[in-house]
């Protein structure tokens, strides 16, 4: 079995952005979160977790639920301002697309393999 990435942890040094008043630490994989605070308990709506989340809501209103807010170009630090590099999907079709994309790096880094399976 491989080695698993930890996708919670935080990188080193702490590299964090404020937007909207609210602090977003990034983590390993990319994607800036925010870590709960006092003031989270007792609000009626949650604040988002992550800085994606925080700026297509802040451009857009709420997330609505069963959606996602994907990276376009698949970069999970690349959080522009504008919203430009973001996508509201439903969860399947996400979980698909990246379903997809999976596949699709495994057929390019082994090419041959997928030829044998083709002519066998």
């Amino acid at each position: 079995m491989g080695h698993r990435k930890n996708y919670n942890r935080v990188s080193r040094p702490h590299e964090s952005i404020e937007f909207n008043g609210l602090r977003f630490l990034k983590r390993e994989s990319g994607h800036y979160i925010r870590l709960p605070n006092a003031s989270d308990k007792g609000e009626g709506r949650r604040k988002p977790w992550s800085l994606h989340v925080a700026i297509w809501e802040f451009r857009n209103g709420p997330l609505p639920e069963g959606h996602v807010i994907h990276h376009i170009d698949h970069d999970a630090s690349n959080n522009p301002i504008d919203g430009s590099n973001f996508k509201l999907m439903t969860v399947e079709d996400h979980n698909e697309h990246h379903r997809l994309d999976r596949k699709k790096k495994r057929y390019e880094s082994q090419p041959a393999l997928f030829e044998y399976e083709k002519v066998g």
